[in-house]
Formats: C-alpha cells, structure tokens, sequence
C-alpha cells in the first residue's frame, strides 16, 4: 500500500501551506485517490478531536491510522486475499466509526481529572484582547506615549493571530521598557499558558491577585486557577483562587463555583 504523508496532510488542513504548496497539493489530490481517502479521514479525526480537545488522543489514533492504512494491522491474516477485500476508503470508513465510540467514551465519561478539566475550561480572552487593541487603533499618532503602545499592539496582534512564541518574545521585550504596563503582563500569562509554560504564566500573574482595584484581578485569578490545574500537586491552590473568585460578583463567579464542584467531587 502506497504510504501517504499525514505531516503533509496536517500542514494542508491547519492552513500551513503556501498558495504554491496548496494547489499543488489539491492537484495530487484528484490523481491520487489513497491520499484523497487520506485526508477525508484526517478531517474526520480533526472533527472528533474537536469535540473534546484531547491531543494525547489525536496522537494516538494518528499512530493507529497510520498503522492501519500501512497494512501492520492485517500482517498475521492467514490469507492475504482478504486485504484486497478492503480498499483504502473502506478503512477510513471503518477509522471514522471508530473514532465516533472513541469520542462518545470521551464524552459521557466523567470530566473530573484537572488535566482535563483545564481543556474544558480554558480559553483565550477574546473580548479583552479585542477591546484592547480597538482602543490602540482608535487613538491617535500623535499621543505622548505612542511608542510604548504600538510596542504593546505589535505584542497583541501577535497574540491574535495565535503566535504565542513570538507574542510571549514580543510581550516579554515589551515589559523590560514598561514594566507596569498591566495589559502586557496579562496577555503575556495567557500567552505562556498556551505554550504550556504553566508555572512561568503563574509567577507572571501573581501579582494580580493582590492588586484588587485592577481591572484584570478576577480574569488574573482565574487564569491562574488555571494554570495550577496543570501543575502537579497544584489543586489545591487552584482551590484557593477558585473560592476567591465564586465568592465575588464577577463573570467568572458562576464558572468557578462549577469548577469547585468538579474539583471536590474528584477529592
């Protein structure tokens, strides 16, 4: 069976391709029909996966497909005819039902481990970064401390368009000028929590917590919260912050008491 190269597929689906790159790609795809079965079935893995966020999965059934559609799998059939009786497509067919049990496992089994919680939880803040850099576009060139913003903006477009390494540089050069600039800090935590540098995101946002009159204390708390769910040993400080949060009025109240009570429950 032709090997096919998943790297080259995940490249095309993420929209990691060039233009060049991507016709040429879509020309193979009307001459080559196992890579055409390919991707239809990585795009249903990509669908599943979506459905509960575990990349530790994705990694997994990607082993196995690749197993599957190279044939490892059918090696110790006693009659190689019986390949022939499956093409390609009916494999991705049978792949994709597979992955339907899979996800349907994933998503009635009980959500209580912190790992897993974090998934269901996390997620960028959207509204404050767009507000943040609305207000940035909207003021004009000749304010005072135009250096300082348009440093800070270049940061936030970075963080927009998902470039968390190169947000967390922009970010980080940033506050060596303007160490106080609070927007800065906090992008630059949620940036550091996407690249999985959970306890740096920590440390970043520390001192949010005691600085109540911020507008960022409640969201700091609760991407730190967070973030000690990805730290071994850090429930209970996740806890901590988490009682803080449900305890007051803000938006992330109602959230962080239902956090609280899929933290207890698993205790």
């Amino acid at each position: 069976m032709k090997d096919v190269d998943y790297e080259k597929i995940d490249r095309y689906l993420e929209g990691k391709m060039s233009t060049e790159e991507s016709q040429d790609f879509e020309e193979k795809l009307k001459a080559d029909e196992a890579l055409a079965d390919a991707l239809a079935l990585q795009t249903d893995l990509l669908k599943g996966i979506a459905l509960f966020g575990d990349q530790q999965l994705r990694e997994n059934i990607q082993q196995a497909e690749r197993k599957v559609t190279s044939g490892e799998t059918l090696e110790k059939q006693p009659k190689t005819r019986i390949i022939s009786l499956f093409s390609t497509r009916n494999l991705a067919i049978a792949a994709s039902f597979l992955i339907l049990i899979v996800a349907g496992y994933f998503l009635l089994r009980p959500s209580n481990q912190p790992g897993r919680l974090y998934a269901n939880y996390f997620e960028m803040d959207q509204t404050t970064l767009e507000n943040e850099l609305e207000n940035l576009s909207l003021l004009g060139m000749g304010i005072a401390d135009r250096e300082r913003r348009d440093q800070l903006k270049a940061g936030l477009d970075l963080v927009q368009a998902a470039e968390y390494d190169e947000a967390t540089t922009a970010l980080q050069d940033h506050l060596k000028i303007y160490p106080q600039d609070e927007a800065a800090i906090y992008f630059l935590g949620l940036s550091l929590m996407q690249i999985n540098s959970f306890e740096e995101a920590i440390n970043v946002l520390a001192p949010f917590e005691a600085n109540k009159e911020s507008d960022y204390h409640e969201d700091a708390l609760w991407f730190q919260a967070l973030s000690w769910l990805q730290m071994k040993d850090g429930t209970d400080n996740a806890i901590r912050l988490l009682q803080q949060i449900a305890e007051g009025s803000g938006s992330n109240s109602s959230m962080a008491a239902t956090l609280l009570e899929e933290l207890n429950a698993n205790k």
